[in-house]
């Protein structure tokens, strides 16, 4: 029997994560050429545009403009503009990317518990879990006390699920590795949201928001995909 035309394809498409390494790559490239185009145009001056470059090499060496007690999240400042900056990106270019908002399950039970020093210690174990299952160009941010939020330039729905998935497991897996006696389980609640090709910074964060808040309805440790 022949194999029907999507069947064929979808055997001749090389694997996901070789698919998601390509798309981040032409993400990178497209960037670059942005910061170029700005230059040929008279946007940007020689001098800025090197200190630009160089300071993303040096926020991949160092992580730098970073949350106090996250170190390597942007703050809640930060985030927006770097997510304003990839946005335009991506659109640009007409390439994929899918924002997650993160909710920690039970953080106030947490904290009334055990106090707020635990609190943040549980904040950082998160922190270690996401920053582990996320490659180091993911935009990673703080946007409230136990709100955090991930951007995944180049990736689609379904490489974004993948992530999504990896950070669920790792976080439970820190969990139990350093609260292994904890009476309930602590989990995460995620919302997902696609760029569309009219999105602005405050569409797309506020449909990641609804879609964190569906997922908070239904049950703890839920992931809330696709709006």
């Amino acid at each position: 029997m022949e194999q029907t035309e999507r069947e064929q394809t979808s055997t001749q498409q090389p694997p996901l994560p070789q698919r998601r390494r390509a798309a981040h790559e032409e993400y990178l490239k497209s960037y670059f050429l942005r910061q170029l185009k700005k230059f040929q145009k008279g946007e940007v001056e020689a001098e800025p545009l090197a200190v630009k470059l160089t300071n993303i090499r040096l926020a991949a060496e160092r992580q730098a403009e970073r949350d106090a007690l996250l170190r390597k999240f942007l703050d809640q400042g930060t985030f927006p503009k770097d997510l304003e900056e990839s946005l335009a990106i991506i659109q640009e270019n007409g390439l994929d990317g899918t924002l997650l908002y993160l909710d920690i399950d039970q953080f106030s039970r947490f904290n009334n518990t055990f106090g707020h020093p635990a609190g943040d210690k549980l904040l950082r174990l998160y922190g270690r879990a996401i920053i582990s299952s996320t490659r180091l160009t993911d935009l990673c941010g703080r946007v409230g006390g136990d709100e955090l939020a991930i951007f995944l330039p180049a990736t689609d729905l379904e490489g974004a699920n993948v992530v999504v998935e990896k950070i669920r497991t790792a976080i439970l897996e820190e969990v139990q590795k350093e609260l292994p006696n904890l009476p309930w389980q602590q989990t995460i609640s995620i919302g997902t949201a696609e760029v569309q090709r009219d999105d602005t910074v405050t569409s797309l964060l506020d449909r990641a928001d609804k879609a964190l808040y569906e997922a908070k309805r239904e049950k703890a440790n839920c992931n809330n995909a696709p709006l």
